[in-house]
């Protein structure tokens, strides 16, 4: 699930979560924690910047857990697979609302058909 919110100032934030529901697989059930993302976006000079500040993992929740039921022997495994990461982007488009010019590009194909002809 994603959404984008609004704010003052041409503030943009962009909340994300992810949810696997517990699933079974022969005799291994595995379930993994949700998880929640957000970041905060704001661009400036005419959309030529832009800054990005972003957390991933926001409550620590990256847990797998798997379990293994046999006749005669059980196994529970617990892997930390996420960490919570603080990130900054900063970008800088040079080219931002500058026209752009298409040259024509001229091929010999009329020509190659004439002479087949």
């Amino acid at each position: 699930m994603t959404n984008v919110f609004y704010l003052p100032k041409d503030f943009m934030l962009d909340l994300n979560g992810f949810y696997m529901s517990p699933t079974i697989e022969g005799n291994v059930k595995m379930r993994m924690d949700p998880q929640v993302n957000a970041s905060v976006h704001k661009e400036f000079f005419n959309r030529c910047l832009s800054v990005k500040l972003s957390v991933n993992n926001i409550f620590d929740t990256g847990m797998i857990r798997l379990k293994t039921k046999e006749e005669d022997f059980h196994r529970n495994i617990r892997v930390q697979y996420k960490y919570r990461e603080i990130g900054l982007t900063v970008r800088y488009n040079f080219k931002a609302g500058k026209n752009v010019q298409v040259k024509n590009v001229q091929t010999g194909a009329s020509e190659e058909k004439e002479r087949m002809q």
